[in-house]
């Protein structure tokens, strides 16, 4: 999904939070190296750690908050509506 530009717009949009996607998009299978690495002490602390991180890209909020809240209030709405639409055998 991170590869999408498009939808890390729209998450950075409706969330009204900057996205930044790393370059190392395996973050899962880094972590759990990083984190064996630290343990058997290949690495001293965090910050080297740190250091190895890089940004690949960047999104910032761009949506119009009154817009904004109408989305999400269309979105409850629709949700909502989905509710006991099954009535159980």
């Amino acid at each position: 999904m991170t590869a999408d530009n498009l939808l890390m717009q729209f998450i950075a949009d409706v969330l009204d939070v900057p996205v930044v996607r790393p370059l190392a998009s395996e973050t899962v299978s880094l972590g759990a190296a990083y984190a064996a690495g630290l343990a058997v002490g290949h690495w001293p602390g965090l910050g080297d750690l740190r250091r190895n991180w890089h940004r690949a890209a960047q999104w910032m909020p761009a949506m119009d908050p009154g817009g904004r809240d109408r989305e999400y209030d269309n979105w409850r709405r629709a949700v909502e509506r989905t509710f006991d639409w099954i009535k159980p055998a």
